[in-house]
């Protein structure tokens, strides 16, 4: 088990004693905003001195959940920016990470922008529809971009709609988002998404 201490220093728990072992963080790292840690993957979100957010990787990535061209890697690793402009040419550089989570072998990162609405990107497995995007044809491997606007109730996204995505939590097997809508006009409302696994009803009543 691994436990921060403090930016750039990790430690490993191991019969009853703490010691320290090498990360690969950069100089500039201001603060360490999220750590998260899945079945077999870990992804960071870190605050540079400078403002900016960075996400970092480790562990393993067979099934996608790192990004694209990374099976495993045994240290952190930054994923860069441009790699998650893959899923759509158009997104802008201005597009920073402000949200993360991890399911069991997935992993999801919430992009933002002062004047668009946000995008929510999903990697890895597809295992119970954990990618949000439906049935994908042949292997899942990749970053895929989760259409959140087709979910909500019908003439509440607008060309003039800023949408936001407010929380993000996922389980094991399930995916639960908490979306914000604004208008021009003023108005305003907020919905909750999910998808995945519904055992026990984790995700409530279940609509189309």
């Amino acid at each position: 088990m691994r436990i921060v201490l403090n930016i750039g220093v990790f430690a490993r728990f191991s019969r009853g004693s703490f010691a320290r072992v090498s990360s690969n963080f950069r100089d500039g790292v201001l603060k360490l905003l999220v750590l998260l840690a899945e079945s077999n993957h870990t992804l960071a979100l870190l605050r540079t001195l400078d403002g900016n957010t960075e996400l970092w990787r480790c562990g393993d990535g067979s099934r996608g959940q790192l990004g694209p061209f990374c099976d495993k890697t045994a240290i952190f690793r930054r994923i860069d920016q441009d790699l998650l402009r893959r899923v759509d040419a158009t997104i802008s550089l201005q597009y920073t990470v402000r949200l993360i989570a991890a399911s069991w072998e997935t992993s999801y990162v919430v992009l933002t922008h002062p004047d668009c609405s946000d995008i929510l990107l999903s990697m890895g497995a597809n295992d119970f529809g954990s990618l949000g995007v439906g049935t994908v044809s042949g292997s899942p491997a990749g970053i895929h971009f989760v259409p959140l606007h087709e979910h909500l109730p019908a003439g509440s996204v607008r060309p003039d709609t800023l949408l936001r995505v407010l929380s993000l939590s996922a389980g094991p097997r399930h995916v639960v988002v908490r979306v914000g809508l604004s208008q021009r006009g003023g108005t305003s409302s907020t919905h909750i998404l999910g998808w995945g696994a519904s055992r026990n009803s984790k995700l409530g009543p279940i609509t189309h």
